[in-house]
């Protein structure tokens, strides 16, 4: 996505945790056309067995600059993007 306005994103997310693995959802930007620096995370890794299937609820909120390119991926099967709000600056 191409920021034509600033504002902000509003991305949740569930993350399943799979032991020993990264499993985020990752909010990407810059000046490319695709993402590649990471600008905010959801999830985590689970370092403990006994964590495995354990489910992660989060929300977080990214300021959104105009001309700039952004992209929301899932890093891993237990990451999930439960929606994404953007609130254009008034």
């Amino acid at each position: 996505y191409l920021a034509d306005t600033s504002g902000i994103l509003v991305v949740q997310a569930t993350a399943t945790w799979i032991y020993l693995v990264d499993t985020y959802v990752e909010i990407k930007s810059d000046n490319s056309s695709s993402p590649t620096t990471v600008v905010a995370k959801i999830g985590g890794r689970a370092q403990r067995g006994d964590s495995a299937n354990n489910i992660l609820y989060d929300t977080v909120s990214v300021p959104i600059l105009k001309g700039k390119n952004y992209i929301v991926v899932p890093t891993a099967s237990g990451a999930v993007v439960n929606s994404i709000t953007f609130y254009p600056n008034q």
